[in-house]
């Protein structure tokens, strides 16, 4: 809420790429807030989980070791470029549940494994 605020305080009116941009709270959040409520509780009955920031000298039984704390993983991969065949720096986690896989964003969100 602070964010936004200060948002709404110093952006309005700044010139970028040549026009004024305009912030203001959104006019229709009222009718938008049962979508936004039903896509967050549809979310939550999802097994997979997305890992970014990934550095590259971890792998994916290193992930794996660290996440396997919240669940039984069904699989956990990281992408890779196909023609290093080194990671991309993320990944994804799949969980046999759901729990685990809410519990692991909420214990490991803005984690550093460094």
């Amino acid at each position: 809420p602070e964010a936004a605020q200060l948002a709404l305080e110093q952006m309005n009116s700044v010139m970028l790429g040549g026009r004024n941009i305009k912030v203001g709270r959104p006019s229709n959040i009222g009718q938008a807030q049962p979508i936004i409520d039903q896509l967050a509780e549809e979310a939550r009955a999802f097994n997979r989980i997305y890992v970014a920031s990934v550095h590259q000298d971890l792998s994916d039984d290193d992930i794996k070791s660290v996440f396997e704390a919240f669940g039984k993983i069904k699989s956990c991969t990281l992408a890779r470029d196909p023609t290093t065949g080194k990671h991309k720096g993320y990944g994804f986690i799949e969980y046999e549940k759901a729990q685990s896989s809410q519990d692991a964003v909420s214990s490991m969100n803005l984690f550093d494994l460094g």
